[in-house]
Order: structure tokens, then C-alpha cells, then sequence
């Protein structure tokens, strides 16, 4: 448990060193996005620092099915060595 108290101190201390720099160069705010279903405290860091949630974005996929041919035509498999989805 002090090792986790520990690392939010650095954590802490990295931050609101990093707001500091940012205002000396006369930037007006700092945004930063994270994941909100994050299982860690970060959430909980950042808000202790001071920061307060602005904006929250809904991210939706769909994955490519390469073995669905296009109409009309047949379907193949891919090539072993390609990956499925782009990263």
C-alpha cells in the first residue's frame, strides 16, 4: 500500500509540475484524454490535481469480416500473416 501512496505522490508532483511549465509559457489550460472505464485511480489522480472532466466521447468500431466476400463474389482467407485489424 505505501508503494501505491508513494507513486501517487510522483504521480501528483509530475503533474502539477507540468501545469506550472505550461502556464510559464503562457498556455491558458491543459486537456488530456483518457479512458474513462480506466480500473486504475486515474481518474481520481487527475481530479485530486485539480482537473475536472470537460467532454465525454463515445468511440465505436467494427471490425472488417476478410472472410465475407463482396457480393458476387467468393470468399478467401487471408494470408496467415495478416492481422485482422489495422493497429
Amino acid at each position: 500500500m505505501a508503494a501505491l501512496l508513494d507513486q501517487a505522490g510522483v504521480a501528483k508532483a509530475l503533474l502539477r509540475e507540468y501545469f506550472s511549465a505550461q502556464r510559464a509559457a503562457g498556455r491558458a489550460g491543459v486537456l488530456l484524454h483518457v479512458d474513462v472505464a480506466n480500473v486504475t485511480n486515474a481518474l481520481g489522480l487527475y481530479e485530486s490535481v485539480g482537473m475536472r472532466p470537460v467532454l465525454e466521447i463515445d468511440a465505436w468500431a467494427k471490425p472488417c469480416d476478410l472472410h465475407q466476400a463482396p457480393v458476387g463474389q467468393r470468399a478467401q482467407d487471408p494470408p496467415p500473416d495478416r492481422p485482422l485489424l489495422a493497429t
